[in-house]
C-alpha cells in the first residue's frame, strides 16, 4: 500500500488543479483578487491571493495572515479527509477519484521521479566535496572549508 505523504503529494499536485477541486476558488480569480482563507476563519476581509506557482507550475492559495502556501493537496488532506470526512486519507481520495490503476501508475512514476531528484541531489553533493577535497594541500584545510566555511 503507497502512503509516503512526498509522493501522495506530487501526485495530488500534478493531477488537480486547486481551481478545479476547491469551490470557493474559481481559475478566473488566479493573480487577480483577494480571496478568503477556508483553512482557518475569517469573514470580515479576504485574507490570501491565488497565483500560479511558476516553480511547482500548479495554482496555489498563498494566506497573508497565516504567512502560508497552500495547495490541491493541503484542501484535500485538510480540508476534506480531517475536517469534513469526505474521504479516509489522501490516497483514498486518490482512489475514488482515478481509479485504482491510473492512482497506481501516477504513483510509482511520481516514485520513480523522487529517486530520480535524490539521485541527482546525491551525486552533485559528491562532486562538490570531491572538488573541494582536491582543491585543498591537506586533510585539516579542507575539513575546515567543509565544514566552517560558506
Amino acid at each position: 500500500m503507497q502512503n509516503d505523504p512526498k509522493i501522495l503529494r506530487e501526485v495530488v499536485e500534478q493531477t488537480f488543479d486547486l481551481t478545479d477541486i476547491c469551490p470557493q476558488y474559481s481559475r478566473s480569480a488566479v493573480g487577480t483578487t483577494n480571496s478568503f482563507c477556508i483553512w482557518h476563519p475569517n469573514f470580515d476581509t479576504p485574507s490570501g491571493k491565488l497565483y500560479f506557482d511558476e516553480n511547482k507550475n500548479i495554482v496555489v492559495f498563498h494566506c497573508f495572515a497565516e504567512h502560508r502556501t497552500y495547495t490541491s493537496y493541503d484542501y484535500i488532506d485538510t480540508i476534506l479527509v480531517q475536517q469534513k470526512h469526505r474521504y479516509q486519507s489522501v490516497q483514498d481520495y486518490l482512489i475514488k477519484n482515478l481509479g485504482e490503476q491510473k492512482f497506481n501508475e501516477l504513483y510509482t512514476l511520481a516514485e520513480q521521479e523522487a529517486y530520480i531528484e535524490n539521485e541527482t541531489l546525491l551525486e552533485q553533493t559528491i562532486e562538490y566535496i570531491d572538488n573541494l577535497y582536491n582543491e585543498h594541500d591537506n586533510v585539516i584545510d579542507f575539513i575546515n572549508c567543509l565544514y566552517l566555511e560558506k
